[in-house]
């Protein structure tokens, strides 16, 4: 699956949006069946229902009719191409998650819940600075998890807005209804159990997680499950050379969290549907070149070992007792890889282990890359960004040339 960028949506006619600089192109050459796109809530639904009703949302009433509608010429555009398309529920808009009266960049918004949004060494540094420097590094206001997650709430009608949406582009269609919780979102923790708040606390994200999962499936239902459902788009981080560092009140460990969001699904009853699909971002095993040939373990095969015996949604292929996971992100840094070269090879050599059906692969029912064009905040992509002319990088090579490997 080639994943685009989110500015697509935010921005449309910027690198990530499908219609633009050549992507549908790009997707057809490289070959990629699947292409992921974002609905940014946010953006998509920036005022409150009593003031915009979801049910006007696809008219002028919505300040973000422009962008709605730009994904869904994008999901048009790629399902008339003959693409299977993933929209990805990202972010919480500010009068969903009680963070509306706070306005960026004031002493109340930096002090709200600091234990929760950054690091202590960044809280010391907002008070050296006599609470005035405001480029101390925080978690935003969008990131914050709602109270309420019922399928009567916000959430569960923001999910159940894209399945109606978007049902209408037919049966390949999947809705990915977060992202990277246990890395984006907050709290991570309850409160610490000691009088210093940046403590650690229990971990709590995994039950929140666990309420958005069950919540998409409640709305599904009425629908008949007609479009694939895709949770939780887990972060495979902390992404270091340590393998396994620990957790911190910012964000929780790849495997920890998978553990606390099964935890708390075990907690709720709750059981899987069949088209209801584990997904995962497996930035690490490509950056770092993890696998069982390196004597590394792999991240992605961790996962899907964490979830046999206990998530009973998606099946691997020819196997209806074990899991299949869908990896809805991935790609490797090229500072990080070490060069351009690099970079595909490491591309190469993941897709290599995970094509397998055995081993690292075992399992594996999908790969992505993101991005098309790079990113100055995420240098992943296969081209150079099309501000400095696009050029493609070797990796753009190698996806094209994978499927003729095998």
């Amino acid at each position: 699956m080639l994943v685009l960028d989110p500015n697509g949506t935010i921005y449309p006619g910027s690198d990530g949006d499908y219609r633009a600089h050549g992507n549908q192109h790009l997707a057809a050459d490289m070959g990629f069946p699947w292409v992921k796109f974002w609905a940014v809530w946010p953006v998509i639904q920036p005022k409150p229902p009593d003031q915009v009703p979801f049910s006007l949302l696809g008219t002028s009433a919505n300040p973000g009719l422009r962008n709605l509608q730009a994904l869904d010429a994008q999901v048009a555009c790629a399902r008339a191409d003959g693409r299977k398309v993933v929209v990805c529920a990202w972010q919480f808009p500010v009068w969903a998650n009680g963070t509306a009266p706070l306005k960026w960049n004031t002493r109340e918004e930096v002090e709200f819940f600091p234990q929760d949004r950054m690091t202590r060494a960044e809280w010391d540094k907002w008070v050296a600075s006599d609470r005035t420097d405001y480029t101390v590094k925080r978690k935003e206001l969008i990131y914050r998890i709602p109270d309420d997650l019922s399928p009567a709430g916000a959430y569960g009608r923001w999910i159940r807005f894209l399945i109606d949406r978007y049902l209408g582009y037919g049966t390949n269609v999947a809705i990915e209804i977060m992202n990277e919780p246990s890395l984006q979102m907050w709290p991570q923790q309850g409160p610490s159990a000691t009088s210093d708040p940046f403590a650690a606390g229990r971990v709590t994200v995994g039950s929140k997680v666990a309420k958005m999962i069950r919540t998409a499936q409640t709305v599904s239902i009425a629908y008949g499950h007609p479009l694939l459902l895709l949770a939780p788009g887990g972060d495979d981080g902390p992404r270091g050379n340590d393998p396994v560092p620990g957790s911190t009140r910012q964000r929780t460990m790849y495997a920890s969290a998978v553990r606390v969001t099964l935890d708390g699904l075990d907690a709720i009853g709750f059981r899987a549907h069949p088209r209801y699909v584990w997904s995962h971002h497996n930035y690490t095993d490509l950056e770092h070149d993890l696998g069982a040939d390196t004597g590394v373990r792999n991240r992605a095969a961790h996962v899907r070992n964490l979830l046999v015996g206990r998530w009973h949604g998606w099946p691997q292929t020819g196997q209806s007792d074990a899991p299949g996971v869908f990896i809805t992100e991935g790609g490797a840094r090229v500072n990080v890889a070490g060069s351009l070269d690099l970079q595909a090879q490491r591309i190469r050599r993941n897709w290599e282990r995970m094509f397998r059906d055995d081993a690292d692969g075992a399992g594996i029912e999908m790969l992505a890359q993101y991005l098309s064009y790079s990113a100055p905040y995420f240098d992943t992509g296969v081209c150079e960004p099309s501000s400095v002319g696009g050029s493609k990088r070797p990796a753009y090579d190698t996806w094209k040339g994978l499927p003729a490997l095998f």
